[in-house]
């Protein structure tokens, strides 16, 4: 008759999912190591009683044995994980009793953090032979309490880094969130393009924010936002910072206005990633609202002629690009009749 169903567990390989190694650990029993709260070096795990402590993504071999049963057993893993079968047989003992193995090979993921595995163990008995009735023993092993150590993982799963445009000495907060861990306290490190390493700030215990101020154009790129547990154990946000911005507005210029032609030519402010801009000079209307009153591709050379002294020319002179316009930036022209002189 079906009395006991056995249940070990061994540690197959360590491998972290962050950091690939082969440990020496392999085939090690999990059930007779011993566990410590304070201290987990990077390749062990450790159990304590019918607990085992496990880092993410490492292989284990859980094994179920009925030794002996008459009639034979059937073993069962009762879980909807993913799980390789190594194998599955049933054996005659030599007192005619059946001995039934199941071995299981299973990689362990942070979903299973406080889960409870267990096998259980049927036996199919016939108690009337003319009715054919069948009855069933149902048996469960010991349970095996896990527990998982995993790294914290960005939150944003999206096949492609975002992208944040800002330009050269204009600052840019960029935040990164991350899935909690276990251990859940995690440090956070910014790695930036052109190599600098800072620490940025907590918005809360899995977020992170840093204020960036590009100065050069080695300052764009890729810019990683690590966080990590006190294992070790890390995950890393990924954001691409672009060069893109308004452009920066009218440096300087120089005009003439004579025989009622206005000359100007003025030098446009740096480009702030989209060369393909357009410098526009707008002038006042007699509502005080400005509408363009001429446009140049790419550069700040204008010949505006017909413009009568005896009249107030108000011109504002300013760049745009697909990221906007610096208008409310834009340098100021005026000539003709003063404003509000009487001719």
């Amino acid at each position: 008759r079906l009395t006991t169903v056995e249940l070990g567990a061994q540690l197959l390989s360590s491998y972290d999912s962050t950091i690939s190694h082969t440990s020496n650990q392999t085939d090690k029993n999990l059930l007779h190591q011993s566990s410590s709260a304070t201290h987990i070096p990077f390749n062990t795990l450790s159990s304590n009683s019918e607990h085992i402590r496990l880092r993410e993504n490492q292989l284990i071999r859980l094994t179920c044995v009925v030794t002996r049963a008459l009639p034979a057993a059937y073993i069962h893993f009762p879980f909807d994980i993913e799980y390789r079968v190594e194998k599955n047989s049933t054996t005659l003992n030599d007192d005619k009793t059946y001995r039934t193995i199941v071995i299981l090979i299973l990689r362990i993921n942070r979903h299973f953090h406080k889960r409870i595995f267990h096998c259980e163990a049927i036996q199919s008995e016939t108690i009337n032979d003319e009715k054919q009735q069948q009855q069933q023993n149902r048996i469960l092993s010991k349970k095996l309490h896990i527990d998982v150590l995993y790294g914290p993982t960005c939150s944003h799963k999206i096949q492609y880094a975002p992208q944040f445009f800002t330009g050269i000495h204009r600052s840019i907060n960029l935040t990164c969130f991350m899935n909690d861990a276990n251990p859940s306290k995690l440090n956070f490190t910014w790695l930036l393009p052109n190599g600098h390493t800072h620490l940025g700030y907590y918005i809360n215990t899995t977020s992170s924010y840093l204020t960036i101020l590009p100065k050069h154009s080695e300052d764009f790129g890729q810019v990683i936002c690590r966080a990590q547990n006190e294992l070790g154990l890390f995950g890393e946000c990924h954001i691409n910072m672009i060069m893109g911005g308004i452009p920066d507005p009218i440096e300087s210029c120089h005009y003439t206005y004579v025989n009622a032609t206005l000359t100007v030519s003025c030098v446009a402010g740096f480009h702030q990633g989209d060369e393909d801009f357009f410098c526009y000079m707008s002038k006042r209307q007699d509502n005080g609202s400005f509408s363009e009153h001429a446009r140049l591709k790419g550069n700040c050379a204008f010949i505006l002629p017909d413009l009568k002294p005896e009249r107030h020319h108000d011109f504002r002179v300013y760049t745009k690009n697909k990221f906007g316009d610096n208008f409310d930036r834009s340098y100021s022209i005026t000539v003709g009749k003063p404003k509000g002189r009487d001719i």
